[in-house]
């Protein structure tokens, strides 16, 4: 655990794709994220929770029934924006448990923007290189990325 406490770019499966992670509050690793994808900045990433009071660090409090709709769904493959954020909390235990330790995490698809999602941790070294800090292996659940959806304030 302690390596990804100083580690600041990764790569690694998630429940659904293979993805590029940063902690959510790390602005120059996120910045090194939208570097190697090449992608807008105006194009937000998912950030990965492991409870819903981790929301809280990001300003949004939750009405009684977006919560219950939350708990409904989560942990699960469905991606939810919430006052122009999206997050999701994955449903594979390891991953919420080095969630609930790091912190939440921005993460994307391990690509460069608007090309193939990397289909293996090695498809993913074979796109950055040497230039992210640590790959973990393993596979992902699920071959697709995760569905997104918008709830409004109710």
């Amino acid at each position: 655990m302690k390596i990804l406490k100083d580690t600041k770019v990764w790569v690694m499966p998630t429940d659904t794709i293979v993805g590029i992670h940063a902690r959510a509050f790390d602005k120059e690793a996120i910045d090194r994220i939208y570097k190697l994808k090449g992608r807008r900045k105006s194009k937000k990433m998912i950030v990965l929770i492991s409870s819903l009071d981790q929301l809280k660090k990001f300003g949004i409090m939750l009405s009684k029934r977006q919560k219950g709709f939350l708990q409904k769904i989560w942990p699960g493959p469905v991606s939810v924006i919430i006052e122009n954020q999206a997050f999701r909390m994955p449903a594979d235990t390891e991953l919420l448990k080095l969630i609930s330790k790091t912190g939440p995490l921005v993460s994307s698809s391990a690509n460069i923007s608007g090309k193939e999602h990397a289909k293996s941790v090695k498809e993913a070294k074979k796109i950055f290189g040497d230039k992210v800090d640590l790959y973990i292996e393993g596979k992902p659940k699920s071959k697709k990325p995760s569905i997104v959806i918008e709830i409004k304030r109710w």
